[in-house]
C-alpha cells in the first residue's frame, strides 16, 4: 500500500449535501443569520468517525504493538492508514513515509494485518473502508504524532474530509502531498497565534477548498465560540497564503478542527459531525453536493 501522511484519527468522510431548508441556521458558524440551508450529513459519517476513534484507542492499548516500537527504540509519533473489512479485519496497511526504518515499518504493517478491530457499527457501509489515525510510541506525547507541538498555543484536533476516498485520491493522487499541505497550514496558523496576546480559549475549524490551478479559499467556522471578525479575516488570509496542494479533475475540501489558548466549545457534535461555513448555504436551493456543487455556485 502507498504510504500515507496520517493526521489525527478520523475516517475519510463520504459525500455531503447541502439541503435548502428555509429557516434553519448552518451549524458551526456564529455569524450565520437569516434563512439559509442546513447540512444533510449521512448518519454513516458519525458512525464511521466513532469507529475510527475506537481503532485509535485499541492501538494505543496494544502491548504487542508497543513492544515492537520499544525494541526498535522508536521515539517519534507517526501516522497509520488501514483498509478495514466490515468484520474488522485489516486488509491492507501503510505507515507515514520517512519516519520509521524500513524494517520497523514492515514489522508494524505485519502486526496491523493480524489485528481485528471488531465488526463495523450497525449502519456503517457493508464494504471495506479506509481509516487514518496517529500512533504515539510509549512515553511520547501527542504533539509528536504529527502537527504542531512544543509550546505553541495552537493544537490541531482532527481533520475532516468532505469527499469519499476514491474521489479524493483521484483528485490529489495520494495523501502525501495533502498531508504536507495540512502540515504547512498548521505551522502557519501556529506561528500567527503564538505571536498574538493570549485570549479566551477557542475551538474552531479552518475549512479549506482547493481547485485546479492551485487556487485555495479559506473559511473559519466558530460555532458557539467567540472570535472577532478581524481575527477570522487574519486566519483566512494566512491560510490562503500557503501554496495549495495541486489537484486535478475537480475541487477538494477539508477542515482542520483546532484549539487555541486551551480550546473552547466543540464545533461538531453527533447531530452535526462536520463543520459547515455559512457562506456555503447562501443562495442554496435544493440539495447541493459538497464541494463540487457549492464551489460552482459561490466560487467562480
Amino acid at each position: 500500500m502507498r504510504q500515507w501522511m496520517a493526521r489525527r484519527g478520523r475516517v475519510l468522510a463520504g459525500m455531503v449535501l447541502l439541503g435548502g431548508l428555509a429557516g434553519c441556521a448552518a451549524h458551526g458558524d456564529a455569524a450565520a443569520t437569516g434563512p439559509v440551508g442546513t447540512a444533510q450529513v449521512p448518519a454513516q459519517t458519525a458512525l464511521m468517525a466513532r469507529y475510527g476513534e475506537r481503532m485509535a484507542r485499541q492501538v494505543r492499548s496494544d502491548r504487542v504493538f508497543d513492544g515492537i516500537l520499544e525494541r526498535a527504540h522508536v521515539r517519534t509519533g507517526f501516522g497509520v492508514l488501514a483498509v478495514v473489512t466490515p468484520l474488522g479485519f485489516v486488509q491492507k496497511a501503510g505507515v507515514q513515509a520517512g519516519v520509521l526504518p524500513p524494517a520497523v515499518s514492515a514489522a508494524v504493517i505485519r502486526h496491523l494485518l493480524g489485528v481485528n478491530f471488531g465488526r463495523f457499527l450497525p449502519g456503517m457501509p457493508d464494504r471495506p473502508l479506509v481509516f487514518e489515525f496517529p500512533v504515539q510510541p510509549p512515553g511520547v506525547g501527542a504533539a509528536a504524532a504529527g502537527g504542531v507541538g512544543g509550546g505553541s498555543v495552537f493544537r490541531q484536533q482532527e481533520i475532516v474530509l468532505y469527499q469519499p476516498n476514491a474521489v479524493l485520491v483521484a483528485r490529489v493522487g495520494s495523501a502525501v502531498p495533502l498531508g504536507a499541505y495540512i502540515k504547512q497550514l498548521d505551522a502557519s496558523l501556529a506561528a500567527s497565534f503564538d505571536a498574538m496576546p493570549p485570549e479566551a480559549g477557542v475551538t474552531a475549524a479552518l475549512v479549506m477548498g482547493v481547485k485546479p490551478g492551485m487556487k485555495s479559499r479559506a473559511w473559519v467556522v466558530t460555532g458557539r465560540n467567540h472570535m472577532s471578525a478581524a481575527l477570522i479575516e487574519k486566519i483566512e488570509t494566512v491560510a490562503e497564503a500557503v501554496p495549495a496542494v495541486p489537484v486535478q479533475g475537480g475541487p477538494i475540501a477539508f477542515a482542520i478542527i483546532f484549539n487555541v489558548w486551551g480550546g473552547g466549545v466543540p464545533v461538531t457534535d453527533a447531530k452535526h459531525p462536520v463543520p459547515m461555513p455559512r457562506q456555503w448555504f447562501q443562495g442554496a436551493v435544493g440539495n447541493v453536493e459538497v464541494p463540487d456543487g457549492v464551489f460552482a455556485r459561490i466560487w467562480k
